[in-house]
């Protein structure tokens, strides 16, 4: 994990087990009392949140041997060290007793600026995530700032406050520029374009027309075609995060109850369009969305 994130772990997992009683809002070793009652004999933690550090961490130079060095600063690295001690009990018990477990963290992410707020911290904001993302130099595109037109974003950004669409997840390394990009903005169904040389962002929503036409001012010929049966779906498979369930991917299908739809008894098919929505964690909110998706195809892709 990159430096910069806010000083804020929730909750560390050995093996799915929460291990700590109280977040972790500093550096340094754990202290006992923060740890949970039945691992506070066995269990010892040290973190650090991704400083300019000039010393070693206290607990490796203990335990980790000779090998560890005080060079090993890990300077801009947020990291855990975890030391566990087996005694009669923690075997007979059952207490981490694995040697090869898997670590989970659930902490905050990135301290950016936040659009709709004004201020800088770990914000779920999904506007300001792109824009942190488009514009930063060291994980992200680099763009020049006067290349985006920020007002958009502002608007953006106060929109999805009020509707209550956040955005979670990490930027992955593996996927293109416009992947993650993408996923931030399936969580709210933006759309970025480019308008008079500038990055501009909007949402697929309902607003005041700006222009009406009819044939007192359009002129010459116009072709009305449809969409083709290529692009049309009555379900859709929605895959997101569910934090309830350890951070897994879960799969959501909107409508839930196939047998008593009425655009797939008019079909006489399920036709199935799958979504990544893994940047959602909350369902209802997801619901909401693909609703709304689902009945754009309902009464749009089946319109001429």
């Amino acid at each position: 994990c990159m430096a910069g994130v806010q000083k804020h772990i929730e909750q560390i997992y050995i093996d799915n087990e929460p291990v700590i009683a109280v977040p972790i809002t500093s550096d340094g070793v754990v202290p006992k009392s923060s740890i949970a009652s039945k691992y506070r004999d066995i269990l010892q933690l040290e973190v650090r949140f991704g400083g300019d550090y000039t010393t070693t961490k206290t607990l490796a130079k203990q335990y980790a041997g000779p090998k560890w060095t005080d060079k090993f600063l890990g300077k801009g690295v947020v990291s855990i060290s975890v030391v566990i001690k087996k005694t009669q009990d923690s075997l007979e018990n059952n207490l981490l007793v694995n040697d090869q477990f898997t670590l989970t963290t659930e902490m905050k992410g990135m301290e950016i600026y936040d659009f709709s707020t004004g201020t800088k911290f770990a914000t779920s904001n999904p506007p300001s995530i792109i824009y942190d993302y488009l514009t930063n130099t060291e994980y992200g595109m680099g763009i020049e700032p006067a290349l985006i037109n920020t007002d958009t974003f502002y608007e953006t950004a106060a929109y999805c406050n009020q509707m209550e669409y956040y955005a979670n997840g990490s930027m992955s390394y593996s996927n293109t520029y416009k992947q993650n990009i993408e996923d931030v903005l399936q969580s709210f169904g933006g759309i970025i374009y480019v308008h008079a040389g500038q990055i501009c962002m909007t949402t697929d929503r309902k607003t005041l027309s700006v222009a009406s036409f009819d044939e007192s001012n359009m002129f010459g010929q116009v072709q009305i075609s449809t969409s083709g049966s290529t692009d049309y779906f009555n379900t859709i498979d929605a895959k997101y995060t569910n934090p309830l369930s350890m951070y897994t991917t879960d799969v959501l299908r909107i409508p839930s109850d196939i047998s008593s739809d009425e655009a797939i008894r008019t079909d006489g098919q399920v036709i199935t369009l799958s979504r990544d929505y893994s940047w959602v964690y909350d369902t209802d909110t997801l619901s909401r969305m693909v609703n709304n998706e689902v009945l754009k195809a309902k009464y749009s892709l089946r319109t001429i």
